[in-house]
């Protein structure tokens, strides 16, 4: 008996918020120290309940349920909690106060490779600091099954990210250079002129900071 080819849907998602990006460096560990089986490039996709396309990401997340592990597939209680796409649970700290109640996360990874990275023109992104938790973005995944001693689930390929737009950061972090400084005006000592090449430390007294 020949063996049954697994439902693989391929699709591009709705913009929503990034979130855990590790798009330039696979990590081979969940931040509570557990060992993944291979190292991964992943991220999270906070999408909105009111997205576009996201009955049509639940609808193919469904097909492949039932194409795989039959109608009754609900019945399995391990089996629903190993979904790509689950509602951002706002009771954990990171997720608390930023309006995302009834908001999807869709988790993504690649054991392959690095998905590419654009930005809104579709450039490459090359410097990790321009694609950031909290900015506007959409991801081509690859959805499947996996079946395998017992251990089951739907998972989501991440093949490729577009950053959409810029957002508000998740968690502060560090602003840029160019933004820290922008607008702000440069306050020299008295009788020092700013320079015009390359500045010189100013000598500075220890007792005169204390």
């Amino acid at each position: 008996m020949a063996k049954k080819d697994r439902v693989r849907v391929r699709l591009v998602t709705d913009s929503g918020r990034l979130s855990f990006p590790n798009l330039f460096e696979p990590r081979s560990e969940m931040s509570d120290g557990t060992k993944f089986p291979a190292p991964r490039y992943d991220a999270t996709l906070l999408i909105p309940p009111d997205a576009k396309g996201l009955p049509e990401l639940r609808a193919a997340i469904g097909k492949i349920l039932v194409e795989e592990f039959g109608p009754n597939w609900k019945q399995n209680a391990k089996l629903r909690e190993r979904l790509p796409l689950k509602l951002v649970d706002t009771s954990k700290p990171y997720y608390a106060d930023k309006g995302l109640e009834g908001w999807f996360a869709l988790s993504a990874s690649n054991m392959q490779q690095q998905p590419g990275i654009v930005d809104a023109n579709r450039q490459p992104i090359i410097n990790p600091r321009d694609i950031y938790a909290g900015c506007w973005a959409r991801f081509q995944v690859t959805l499947y099954a996996y079946n395998k001693a017992g251990n089951q689930g739907v998972s989501a390929a991440l093949d490729n990210v577009q950053m959409t737009a810029d957002g508000e950061r998740f968690g502060g972090g560090i602003e840029s250079a160019e933004d820290a400084f922008a607008g702000v005006g440069i306050t020299l000592p008295d009788g020092v002129d700013a320079p015009a090449g390359k500045a010189e430390p100013i000598p500075v007294d220890p007792r005169d900071i204390f």
